[in-house]
Formats: structure tokens, sequence, C-alpha cells
């Protein structure tokens, strides 16, 4: 007697009580293949839905998945029910129509509330030295943590960081909002490299535009550097100090804001890399007048080093704690 071929899963999954109803498309296609085992997996894809499709392993287990990419990444999802092909393209359908919203079907792995965004930016300046922390920090206490910072970080959508610029960006300037959002950025990305296997940071754009990144080429004239060391002088220790060593180095603003008078050594500035953005030593040969406005402020006292201009910075943006914390 001639042997019979076994119906596999898929087809009694499409035929159900009604045998005469026509084949699907998709377990028309997987019909013309042979018994199991096969050397390698069997994949037959849909023509009405991309990405959909039957596969069958090497032993003959059938499942029908669906293959999709989201933020840079590919992922598959098997059709978890036991309904038939119709029920497995309408469940993809709804898979997709996720996707296409830019949120990711898979379920979410783990606590998002012990993932805040602030808890995670403690964490990445554990990990993470900055020559500049104390603006970083001041950043995310000013302007990002009144809104998002007890929200779980994967919690987090463009919408709402975008919301979250275009306010800094009215209320402070352009320049600051890009701030927030590289900051964030960075944050969010080390936080989905490092810290989870799937998740994907949602990253905006910076406000800026071509032509304010460009490099600026104006210098001031003669009588406006007249102007500002008037202002100083009247302005006195510490602020206006601040802005005249600045004027006579040329440094850069926290090099000489958080200086200490370890850091001046026979009439040179010697900051180490961790204090210069580009992370190289800097010896810098003071002018006389340099030299005389620095010893007009007044030396640390305690057993812990002192800054020599002596909380130049707004309270909000210089505490002597972490903002952070």
């Amino acid at each position: 007697m001639p042997r019979q071929r076994k119906q596999s899963p898929a087809e009694l999954l499409h035929f159900g009580p009604d045998a005469n109803a026509p084949l699907d498309p998709l377990i028309r296609k997987s019909l013309a293949r042979p018994l199991p085992p096969y050397e390698r997996d069997l994949w037959f894809r849909d023509d009405q839905l991309s990405g959909f499709g039957l596969k069958i392993t090497k032993r003959g287990h059938q499942s029908f998945v669906l293959d999709y990419r989201l933020h840079g990444k590919t992922g598959r999802l098997t059709y978890p029910g036991a309904g038939g092909v119709d029920e497995a393209r309408a469940w993809a359908h709804q898979m997709r129509a996720q996707i296409i919203a830019k949120v990711d079907p898979r379920p979410l792995r783990g606590t998002l509330g012990a993932n805040t965004l602030r808890e995670v930016v403690r964490e990445f300046l554990q990990h993470r030295t900055y020559a500049n922390r104390q603006n970083f920090e001041a950043l995310f206490h000013n302007h990002i943590f009144p809104t998002l910072g007890d929200r779980p970080i994967e919690s987090l959508g463009r919408r709402e960081m975008s919301v979250l610029r275009d306010d800094v960006a009215q209320r402070v300037g352009r320049h600051a909002a890009h701030a927030v959002v590289r900051s964030l950025n960075v944050v969010g990305r080390w936080y989905a490299k490092n810290r989870t296997d799937r998740y994907v940071w949602p990253a905006i754009d910076s406000p800026l535009n071509k032509q304010d990144r460009a490099g600026r080429d104006r210098v001031l004239e003669d009588r406006e550097l007249h102007s500002i060391w008037a202002a100083c002088g009247q302005q006195g220790q510490p602020h206006g100090v601040l802005v005249k060593v600045l004027l006579l180095t040329a440094c850069r603003r926290n090099e000489i804001a958080h200086l200490h008078h370890s850091e001046v050594v026979n009439g040179c500035i010697r900051l180490p890399k961790e204090r210069v953005k580009t992370g190289e030593p800097l010896i810098l040969p003071l002018s006389q007048a340099a030299l005389d406005l620095l010893v007009t402020c007044p030396p640390g006292g305690g057993t812990s080093p002192r800054p020599v201009m002596a909380n130049p910075s707004p309270p909000s943006r210089a505490g002597s704690g972490s903002l952070i914390a």
C-alpha cells in the first residue's frame, strides 16, 4: 500500500473545520517540500505582509514569525498563539502598527522604576571623568531633572524630550538647548550600550543649524575691551577678577574659575589633563598683569584646597556639593 503523506501542523492549522477552504498562498508555498528532516531551516515569506512568514526547522517544527527593523536594529517575533495563518497574519499586522509608531513590540525586561533618569545620571558620573563635571551636573539640575528626573529612562520618548529642548531654547537660548540635547544623548546612549541588551535610546536632534556651528571669527575691538575692563574693575572680586584673567590668558572659563593656588607655579599655570578639555596637560606662562591679579585673590584656608576665584559662579551652578546626589 503506498505511503500517504502526513499532514503538517501548518496544514492542520489552515484547514481547521473546513477542509474544502482554498489554500492560503503562504501555506501553498510550504507544501512544495519533502518530508523532514532538512539540511537547514526553511523559510517561506508572505506576499501580503512584509517581514511575515512561515519558518520550518530542520526537524519539521513550524512557526509563524515576523522580522522587522527598528531604531537601526533588526528583531524577530514569533507568533505566540495556536491559531492558523489568518490569526497569525492579524497578529503580525498589530505588531507592525507598533513598529511603525516607533514602539518596540517586545516586552520590557527588568523593573523600570529602578532606573530613573536621575539614578542613571548618578551612575554615569561614577564611571566618567569630566573636567566640567560641575556644569554637567548643573545642566541636569536646572533644566532636565525638574521635568524628567524621576521618570524611568526607558519610558522617555522623543516627543517629551523635544518639548523640553524647545522650552529651554525659548527660555534660555538655543545653545543652552543644544547642551541639554547633547547631555541627554550622551547619558542615554551610555545606558543603552552598557546597561541593557535591547533598549535603543531615542536620540533627538540639536536645535543648532549649520550656520550656528560655524566657527566665529569676530574679536573684541579695543574700545570694547576698554569698556569690559572698566566694568570688571567696578565688579571686583571674584567675577571682575575672573573676567580680567580670562582676557589676559585666553583660557577657558572653568580653567580659571576652578584654578587653585597650587596650580600656579613659578609664574605659570600648570593644569593636569583632567582639568583640560583637550585631555592634555596645560602649561601657560603668565604675564605680570595676570600674576598681579591672582595675587589679589585670598589664599584658601582649612585643610581642603580652595579655588583662587572663591566661588566665581552663581550658587545654582557652582555649589559646594554635588547637584546630582
